[in-house]
């Protein structure tokens, strides 16, 4: 998805990652495994582009949007940490390597609300735990009772892009519909990444796709403008999944 990653934001995406390493220090060398674990992890390579280009679209202070980035990408990597946690069922048996998954995914959960604090955007925490509770609900629809990827993606992956936009949403100090609609936007275009990324369900992709152009398209009267930097992204990621010749309807 080269699309996401515009020369706009390639500082910043480094400024990110610097952040997420200091934010994790002392433990950093020991959790080092971890990160290296995820590289390859579709959702950990875009999510904190996502979270850039959404609050550049909105205006939000390029500070504000490497911390909320970094705060998205250490969420992921903390239930990314637990997901390596089985049971007895599962073949895992209780060890040293066992025990340290499950306390440094708890600290680094803590590592969050600090980060909240210090980024001054603790009213956001209500927000996020809702998330965080969905994306739970979503880790059991997939290891416990095996539902199929396209539920999975509903429950455990689009609510952060739900949230990314919720969130850039209520820092701007939106309210009722409008926050809303923004956040269906922001599911919409989270379930449009994750199924584009699977080859078995390129047309949900495609609807999806529709969704999110349609959606978007409700703001012209407001931050939307057609060379804005999220309706480029779409446009982009509308060729990427539908062809070139194919028409966005976003702008």
């Amino acid at each position: 998805m080269k699309f996401l990653f515009t020369s706009e934001i390639n500082a910043d995406l480094l400024n990110v990652d610097k952040l997420f390493e200091q934010s994790l220090l002392p433990w950093w060398d020991e959790i080092s495994v971890y990160n290296n674990r995820m590289k390859d992890d579709f959702t950990w390579q875009v999510l904190p582009a996502v979270v850039l280009h959404v609050y550049k679209y909105f205006g939000l202070n390029c500070q504000i949007a490497i911390a909320m980035a970094n705060i998205f990408k250490t969420i992921y990597f903390s239930n990314g940490i637990h997901i390596l946690v089985k049971d007895d069922k599962e073949g895992q048996k209780p060890g040293k390597e066992m025990q340290f998954a499950i306390l440094i995914g708890d600290f680094i959960f803590g590592r969050v609300l600090k980060l909240l604090v210090e980024s001054d955007v603790s009213n956001l925490l209500a927000t996020l735990s809702n998330m965080i509770c969905e994306i739970n609900e979503g880790m059991v629809l997939q290891y416990k009772l095996e539902a199929d990827s396209n539920q999975v993606f509903k429950k455990a992956k689009a609510p952060l892009y739900s949230a990314v936009f919720n969130t850039a949403a209520q820092l701007s100090g939106l309210e009722g519909e409008k926050k809303e609609v923004y956040k269906e936007l922001g599911y919409n275009l989270g379930m449009t990444l994750e199924l584009s990324n699977q080859s078995e369900f390129q047309q949900e992709a495609i609807l999806y796709m529709h969704k999110t152009e349609s959606t978007l398209g409700r703001f012209k009267d407001y931050y939307n403008t057609p060379d804005s930097i999220l309706t480029r992204v779409i446009k982009n990621l509308h060729a990427s999944i539908c062809g070139p010749e194919s028409i966005a309807v976003v702008g």
